[in-house]
């Protein structure tokens, strides 16, 4: 587009500026920016994939050629050397347009590049074809825990141990590192946990809600380890009384990944979880977060509200997060005014204005809250009401014409009620703008690959307070286990609960009725419960009985 002069040089830098902060193609950037039109990307990108895309078994692929590009590098850009003719080296790439790939690239080698396009299966299949299997987890903690021994073998000898001693930025410790990082996003984990104990330095993924473990490495190799993490989040490595709250940017396969860092002292060194953020494993479409078609209509209209609080409710992990984003997208509109107060943005929506909670300099959500109210806005996303300051401009907020999102951590809908007063929110007032609660879980969702039907036992079919002759006619299913997934599960869904708050509901808030009280009306009135939305997601074969009882509360 450059050389057709459909954009400048300079449009084309604002444009990767955009792309970097974001995370968006570069062809979005653009569009974003109205630099070009979508017809014009869609031009553009067609000429240049008719133009420039690569059969990578037309190139002979040397050793040599291979180890100019590092392994670690090839996986996580997905980039495969073809060409290198001594001053210029030719790649297959994905997205060719990704300039930070090909800059990093350019800067390590301090060579010319071109980048070529190239289907992802094939370069997948050359890293591995032509790296070879590559060293596992296991296998580099094998190789450390050799070394470990050596070392120790060195002491009681005598022996010169500065060969032996690791530090953060030593090569093993980057390698385990990458690839610990590269495991985890790859099998969809959410979390790493890194944790010293007295004995053992225990190393633990989160997948779909539940913590898996993997080999550890030796113990006196956490602290390494930990020191890694914080250079790579720019933590101080020499601060390690008090917690610390970092991020992580880096690419994998050609994505933008974000990786939040929390640090907490123990009594056996640094705990540290990274959160994982990967922008490309979520659809913020609500067609496609669990809801059903009643509930999400239920949801469309809350977003049609003039004004008022609705809340999302469920402990953390449960997905309240990206229900909410969800609907700030679908609600997302020239029209509106949308403004988020967050801890942390963690998906940035086009079109919509982020604002990110910085306590260190007096950004906390009571004083960003009193500015977005100058700031003329129609909606209002608080990602969480955690005080009774908060609470009290939330409810300010809907009492002057606002619509306002935010979650709270409850059980169930009916709490949320009981929450607010306990937050200093006079009754009345909750009464007036509390308009809906959507409670939520998460549940694991049956492989499609090793699904199977079963017959459940009197005994599951009353814990879920079922009659055994009221379901007959029902199918029940299990996941058998198989290579694709985790112990017959893969990938997770949301169940819901939603209360409308109506005029019978704004009485009892008034007269500060109890969370059963409110309950057994919203029930009265259509309320389906979290285990009645597991129910039905059981009978459609999407989750298990197991996974329903684990994560609901008895009707």
């Amino acid at each position: 587009m450059i050389d057709t002069s459909i954009i400048t040089e300079k449009q084309l830098q604002e444009a990767l500026a955009l792309q970097k902060k974001s995370g968006k193609a570069l062809g979005d950037a653009l569009v974003a920016l109205k630099f070009v039109t979508k017809e014009t990307i869609d031009f553009a990108l067609k000429s240049q994939s008719e133009s420039e895309k690569v059969d990578l078994n037309d190139y002979e692929i040397t050793p040599e050629l291979v180890s100019l590009v590092p392994r670690e590098f090839a996986e996580m850009s997905l980039v495969f050397p073809l060409a290198f003719d001594g001053t210029k080296l030719t790649v297959a790439m994905v997205n060719p347009s990704q300039m930070h790939i090909l800059d990093s690239l350019r800067f390590m080698l301090n060579v010319t590049i071109k980048a070529l396009e190239a289907d992802k299966e094939a370069i997948e299949f050359a890293i591995n074809k032509y790296y070879g299997e590559g060293e596992s987890i296991q296998n580099m903690v094998d190789a450390l825990r050799e070394k470990d021994e050596q070392a120790r073998i060195a002491e009681t000898s005598g022996e010169d141990l500065n060969n032996a001693v690791l530090d953060p930025n030593a090569m093993p410790v980057i390698k385990l590192v990458n690839k610990i990082l590269m495991q985890a996003i790859k099998e969809k984990g959410s979390d790493i946990h890194f944790e010293p104990f007295d004995t053992l330095f225990r190393i633990r993924y989160r997948i779909d809600g539940v913590l898996y473990e993997m080999d550890s490495p030796p113990r006196h190799l956490g602290n390494d380890l930990t020191a890694r993490i914080k250079v790579m989040a720019n933590l101080r490595i020499d601060e390690n009384r008090i917690p610390q709250d970092g991020r992580i940017e880096l690419t994998l396969g050609g994505k933008h990944i974000d990786l939040r860092v929390s640090t907490l002292p123990t009594m056996f060194g640094e705990s540290t979880v990274m959160r994982i953020l990967d922008k490309s494993q979520v659809n913020l479409d609500l067609d496609s977060v669990g809801l059903n078609q009643e509930e999400a209509k239920k949801i469309r209209e809350y977003i049609g509200l003039p004004h008022g609080i609705v809340l999302v409710t469920g402990p953390t992990g449960s997905g309240k997060t990206t229900t909410l984003y969800s609907a700030l997208s679908e609600a997302n509109d020239i029209k509106e005014k949308i403004i988020t107060c967050e801890d942390p943005v963690e998906y940035e929506i086009e079109g919509i204005v982020q604002v990110q909670i910085n306590e260190a300099v007096g950004v906390t959500f009571p004083s960003a809250l009193r500015s977005i109210l100058r700031q003329d806005p129609d909606t209002i996303l608080i990602g969480e009401i955690r005080d009774e300051e908060t609470a009290n401009i939330a409810v300010e907020s809907a009492l002057t014409g606002h619509l306002v999102f935010s979650t709270l951590h409850t059980n169930d809908a009916p709490s949320a009620v009981t929450r607010l007063v306990d937050q200093g929110v006079p009754s009345f007032l909750v009464a007036a703008v509390l308009q809906a609660v959507v409670s939520q879980r998460l549940v694991k969702t049956i492989c499609n690959d090793c699904r199977a039907p079963y017959t459940p036992t009197i005994e599951e079919l009353m814990l879920l307070g079922l009659n055994p002759e009221e379901v007959m006619k029902q199918s029940f299913f299990y996941g058998k286990g198989c290579e694709k997934c985790r112990g017959g599960y893969k990938g997770r869904t949301a169940i819901y609960e939603f209360l409308n708050v109506s005029s019978k509901i704004k009485e009892l808030i008034t007269t500060n009725a109890s969370t059963e009280e409110i309950a057994e009306i919203a029930k009265r009135e259509g309320m389906k419960t979290l285990r009645q939305s597991g129910i039905e997601k059981i009978f459609a074969g999407i989750t298990t009985i197991e996974e329903v009882i684990k994560y609901t509360a008895e009707i």
